[in-house]
């Protein structure tokens, strides 16, 4: 059996197994879970806990497990396995050599712990799409590098392929970080003058000063409507981009 764990943020698939865990529980539970946060995140984030109940693995779910790692390998940001089961923990640390994401143990009854890390804002930007809403979300917590906007246009292109345009983009942060260099800079220019014809509303959430010049800058290259609000106004600035004035 496997059940999905409710209550985490957006970019965390979590579950937990018990009983006897069958090919059926990963193809109608967990395998689509995890497509789905793919669709919207560049890079997810696993909490894994194993139940006092947990009996085994069918030979199907073990494979699954693997097809799932394996085609997904650079998908995975952080792992947190909470388990007492002692094989389940060894196979988490020689694994976790492997794998490119970070991977945590913890013991059954540091869940949560488990959920505190696994939800941790990691540094960088983060870049999230809302599919239902056709919105962009940057959220950057460190100086902005030139690779983030790489990163941006590999999730962001193809939902603008697909769909034509992005009902809105947000930049969402407490306090605006700047530009690690000039060619950031550059680079965030570039990635502004390229987007903004399938960008129709660009909406500013942060109480930094600094938005001000960026948001100068910026309206030399974008024909779209722009608006600024607070950092804690985040709701308010998703409606603004639904709305239809």
């Amino acid at each position: 059996m496997i059940a999905l764990i409710k209550d985490l943020p957006e970019n965390v698939v979590g579950f937990k197994v018990g009983g006897t865990v069958t090919g059926d529980d990963y193809e109608k539970v967990l395998i689509p879970a995890v497509e789905e946060k793919l669709k919207h995140f560049e890079k997810i984030r696993v909490l894994y806990q194993v139940g006092d109940d947990f009996d085994k693995y069918e030979f199907s779910a073990l494979i699954d497990d693997a097809k799932l790692g394996l085609g997904n390998f650079f998908s995975w940001d952080r792992i947190a396995v909470v388990s007492d089961v002692s094989w389940i923990a060894d196979a988490a640390k020689v694994f976790g050599f492997m794998m490119p994401a970070k991977m945590k143990l913890f013991s059954g009854d540091e869940l949560k712990d488990a959920k505190s890390w696994i939800s941790e804002k990691r540094n960088g930007m983060e870049i999230t799409i809302d599919g239902n809403m056709g919105i962009a979300m940057l959220e950057p917590h460190d100086p902005i590098d030139k690779s983030d906007f790489e990163r941006a246009e590999k999730l962001i292109d193809p939902y603008i392929q697909s769909n034509g345009e992005l009902t809105g983009l947000i930049i969402h942060a407490k306090t605006f970080p700047g530009w690690e260099s000039a060619g950031a800079f550059m680079a965030h220019m570039n990635f502004i003058r390229t987007h903004h014809k399938h960008v129709k509303k660009l909406a500013l959430v942060t109480d930094s000063k600094m938005i001000d010049i960026a948001k100068s800058i910026a309206g030399y290259f974008v024909d779209v409507e722009v608006k600024q609000f607070g950092a804690d106004e985040l709701e308010a600035a998703k409606e603004w981009i639904l709305s239809r004035q």
